[in-house]
């Protein structure tokens, strides 16, 4: 006798080509996504900087100041202020974004760890 919640079809045969292409995608979606949070994320918060400043601040700091080694340079921004700007974005919402993304990966787990239950 069939379980009253069974749609019919057998949970262990293999899915079909179309179902795994439309997972993939579904997945690359998600990604893309994901993506697009991380790149825009430094960007937004109280204190206005410019995009291109956070770009090349961020590209600076990971190339151990090989690139950019004054990523405020044709902008009319005083050093102090550029080290401000390097500082909240450096030491404030990266590491925010990274915690986010932490926290959103180990939400997942969990919830994945609770559905196999």
């Amino acid at each position: 006798m069939a379980a009253a919640w069974s749609t019919g079809t057998d949970p262990g045969a293999p899915s079909s080509p179309s179902r795994r292409r439309g997972r993939l995608l579904g997945i690359l979606a998600l990604a893309a996504v994901l993506a697009v949070a991380l790149l825009f994320s430094p960007l937004i918060g109280n204190v206005a900087i410019p995009p291109e400043v956070v770009v090349r601040i961020l590209v600076r700091q990971l190339s151990g100041g090989a690139v950019f080694a004054n990523p405020c340079a044709g902008y009319t921004i005083s050093p102090t202020l550029c080290q401000a700007y390097s500082e909240i974005v450096w030491q404030g919402r990266l590491p925010q974004v990274l915690l986010a993304l932490g926290a959103g990966f180990a939400a997942g787990v969990v919830a994945t760890q609770m559905q196999l239950l």
